[in-house]
């Protein structure tokens, strides 16, 4: 016949000195044993059973608890509510993906270390304005500088509205040098500012637009907002805001967001019988 056998073994509990000492069934290790033969338990001259002995064994474990790391930040980056809060230069989980183009020198310009999507302007200058830009992307998987733009010397804000005004012909080469004009905007006249949010509008309400003079028109309007307070045109402000709330909500607009220092721009599309849209930013300190 087959038996159950169940072997258990105990833990005593002894209390101080003076005090009742009792022992405590306390099972550490369950084994379960099955006899795998009906024969009869016999002894041999060791008085050991030789027929009916246990031949298989199952463990009960305990789980084992494993506790995870903390997440350790590197490169500056910030833990925040078990997130790391990364320096503008990197990104991933840790902060230890390069979110930068290192500085190199393309197309005869230098461009200096630069972070992916803001623009990176040539050491090369003229009457103390750069002469090129290039803008560092990472649509490749690897932070590189992409197309070079240059800036003819002569051309001014003033002939860059005409132009756009008159005969919009290469509204690239006009938004990329409108670009470099106010790429140092602490030195602007308070016209100057005006001219180029006057340019800056002409462009985003263009129906030739494409995602380059986009950029390009909002890295402006970025640019803009480092200006001297005392230079900058509250109507100027107005207009711009107004422009870019529609250009947002355009119905022929396909760019999904344009990302700069001071400026961020997404695009929705949104039923016609929409009320009001709410958009909450996170920043990182």
């Amino acid at each position: 016949m087959k038996e159950l056998w169940i072997m258990a073994v105990f833990a005593t509990v002894s209390l101080p000195q003076g005090d009742l000492t009792t022992s405590s069934a306390i099972p550490t290790t369950i084994d379960i044993t099955t006899l795998t033969t009906d024969d009869p338990i016999t002894q041999n001259t060791t008085g050991l059973p030789t027929t009916g002995y246990p031949t298989s064994i199952t463990s009960i474990s305990l789980p084992s608890t494993t506790t995870t790391p903390p997440l350790v930040c590197i490169n500056g980056g910030e833990l925040q509510s078990e997130v790391c809060i990364c320096p503008d230069e990197w990104t991933g989980v840790t902060c230890s993906e390069r979110n930068f183009c290192n500085s190199t020198k393309k197309d005869g310009f230098s461009f200096p270390r630069t972070v992916v999507d803001w623009s990176a302007y040539s050491e090369e200058l003229c009457d103390d304005l750069p002469v090129a830009l290039a803008e560092c992307s990472n649509d490749t998987g690897s932070p590189q500088f992409g197309l070079t733009y240059k800036w003819q010397c002569e051309l001014t804000l003033s002939d860059i509205l005409r132009n756009i005004s008159s005969s919009p012909g290469d509204l690239h080469q006009l938004a990329f040098s409108t670009q470099i004009l106010t790429s140092q905007p602490e030195q602007l006249s308070a016209d100057e500012i005006t001219t180029a949010a006057q340019i800056a509008n002409t462009l985003l309400q263009s129906a030739n637009i494409t995602e380059d003079i986009t950029v390009a028109a909002v890295t402006t309007i970025s640019q803009l907002l480092n200006a001297r307070e005392e230079s900058t045109q509250e109507r100027d402000l107005q207009n711009l805001t107004e422009t870019l709330d529609k250009f947002s909500l355009g119905q022929y607009n396909n760019l999904s967001s344009v990302v700069q220092p001071n400026l961020v721009v997404r695009s929705v599309q949104v039923p016609t019988d929409t009320v009001g849209i709410k958009f909450t930013a996170l920043t990182g300190g």
